[in-house]
Formats: structure tokens, sequence, C-alpha cells
């Protein structure tokens, strides 16, 4: 297996991260609206950006090495894709192994999920105490 694009990655890292960042924040502002939780939108928002980097990095550098196994590399190599800029290289590797770059993306965005749970859990606050009244 030959060496990663260091442009391509940077690029999928790119697309993968707002996508992941943008779909995943919606649902979890949605499970916090719906299921009342006190969270620490800021620790929260944080960790999940953070979170998010690494899981886009994670999906593209896997995409990317799954893309080279025999079966697409075959197909890369009859595309004449071997030594080309990663510009040309993104349309082509979508085309040879779609399925490679999407599933590793898919897994990655499940992993991603489960993190946003324990970070939901991590960054809930505490009730806020009542007064002698009993209101909040």
């Amino acid at each position: 297996m030959s060496s990663i694009p260091i442009g391509l990655l940077i690029l999928l890292s790119l697309l993968w991260f707002v996508a992941f960042w943008i779909i995943g924040g919606v649902i979890f502002a949605t499970i916090g609206l719906v299921r009342f939780l006190r969270v620490n939108k800021n620790r929260f928002s944080c960790l999940f950006t953070f979170f998010s980097l690494a899981a886009a990095i994670g999906a593209a550098w896997t995409g990317i090495a799954a893309a080279q196994m025999p079966g697409p590399r075959a197909c890369m190599v009859k595309n004449a894709v071997e030594n080309a800029p990663f510009t040309e290289i993104l349309p082509k590797l979508f085309n040879c192994s779609y399925n490679e770059v999407l599933s590793a993306a898919g897994l990655w965005f499940l992993f991603l999920l489960a993190i946003g749970i324990i970070l939901l859990f991590i960054s809930r606050t505490p009730e806020k105490p009542r007064d002698n009244n009993g209101n909040h």
C-alpha cells in the first residue's frame, strides 16, 4: 500500500468535518431540546467540535486507505490517476471507491454519535438549587 496523499487527506477531512459538525450538531441540539437536559453548552460545543474534527480525520484516512486496497486500486490505475494531483484524484476516488469512502465516513459518524451521547452526560449541569419559596 502506498502512502496517503496529504492534500487529499486534508481536503476530505475538511469535507467530513463540516458534514459531521453540522449534522451531529443538529442531532444533539434536538436531543437537548426534546429531553430537556440542562447541558453546559460551551463545554459540549467545544468537546463536540474537537471530536468531530478527530472523527473527520479518521474517516478521511480510513476511506483513503480502504480505497488503496487491490479492487479500488485497480480501478484507479485503469483510470490513470496514480500520480495525478489530489484535485484530480478526489472525483475519481469517489468513482472507483464510493462504497469504501462512504462506509468509512458512516462508521466514524456512528462513533461520533456515541461519543456525543457520552459528552451530553459529561456536560450536564446540576439542577438549580431551590430558594426558600421553592422556585428555581
